[in-house]
């Protein structure tokens, strides 16, 4: 019987294969650009969540159909869970979080340009499969850079996605205060 060993940032973390990119930068090069990444995805999900009444109301969405909606995105991280871990461990974290990151950007505008709930669910799903590639990625680049300090790290660049929230909540809410239309405003966002 073979046996299965679950993966996790710190067991990943420890493959040189994994996060050679990160292995070869200084430590605090690698440390910014961690940090940076974690803010950036923080800043992406909190503008989604705060266009998401717009999104609603542009697509006539009960509460009840909303819900279909945002069941998509747990449908698009639980399908990318299998797939992350490998993709870290093949393609290294850093190129694993580029192709997240691809999704983001690419698919961003698209969540609110959807004609329907089951088109947005869709598109929800497949962005949540982008965001989980990318989040596993940069949290097993974080471990490598915590090795790398030889301290603990993570807390500091989680609080880096709770910065990025909290500008992201800002934009969303300003965009909304100028009936900017949510394709528009994702747009930009992207290409920030």
């Amino acid at each position: 019987m073979e046996e299965i060993v679950l993966s996790t940032p710190q067991s990943l973390a420890q493959q040189p294969a994994v996060v050679g990119s990160i292995r070869r930068q200084t430590p605090r090069r690698a440390r910014i650009a961690v940090a940076t990444t974690f803010f950036i995805t923080g800043m992406t999900f909190a503008t989604w969540a705060a266009r998401i009444p717009a999104v609603s109301e542009q697509l006539h969405l009960t509460p009840g159909t909303l819900g279909i909606a945002l069941f998509g995105l747990n449908c698009g991280s639980l399908l990318s869970l299998p797939i992350s871990g490998t993709l870290v461990v093949r393609l290294r974290s850093r190129t694993t979080a580029f192709i997240g990151f691809l999704f983001y950007c690419l698919l961003f505008p698209l969540l609110g340009m959807m004609p329907n709930v089951w088109a947005l669910a869709c598109m929800l799903g497949v962005y949540a499969l982008g965001s989980s590639l990318t989040n596993i990625a940069i949290n097993v680049a974080g471990v490598a850079v915590e090795q790398r300090y030889n301290r603990p790290l993570m807390g500091s660049f989680h609080a880096f996605w709770s910065f990025g929230g909290v500008a992201g909540s800002l934009i969303g809410a300003g965009a909304a205060s100028i009936n900017m239309p949510v394709w528009l405003h994702f747009g930009l966002m992207s290409i920030v």
